[in-house]
């Protein structure tokens, strides 16, 4: 049931609203180098039926975007002002959001392969002559 939602179930404002919000979570997060704010909202929205997947896809690919960037080119990220240190906690902060993103990506999926599995194990126990198939 999960694997047929899409971005497009959910109305365009929403969505986009949403989006916008967790970006500007992530950047709060990233300047205050404190991810609790940016990781309630995922998980306040992963409640929502159905749970906003291409929103989870989305940031994940976002937070990739922002590693590759900051790992390729340390010196012009605008929080590190030359100081490493900055520079190493905002990287594991990014390493970190990018696992927990992750991490519910994979939940939700074995939950969705769970729900299809039980649905076509349910479909093969009762056909149309109520003969249970082993």
């Amino acid at each position: 049931m999960l694997g047929r939602y899409s971005v497009y179930d959910f109305p365009y404002p929403h969505y986009h609203s949403l989006r916008l919000k967790a970006v500007e979570l992530l950047e709060s997060c990233l300047m205050e180098q404190d991810s609790q704010l940016f990781e309630t909202f995922i998980e306040n929205q992963l409640l929502s039926d159905p749970p906003p997947l291409d929103l989870l896809s989305d940031l994940a690919e976002d937070i990739d975007n922002r590693l590759r960037a900051l790992r390729a080119n340390p010196s012009h990220d605008p929080l590190t002002d030359g100081h490493g240190d900055t520079y190493l906690r905002k990287l594991f902060l990014l390493e970190h959001l990018a696992r927990f993103i992750a991490d519910w990506r994979l939940a939700l999926q074995a939950q969705r392969a769970r729900r299809a599995l039980a649905q076509i194990g349910f479909n093969s126990r009762h056909d149309d002559d109520n003969i249970v198939i082993h």
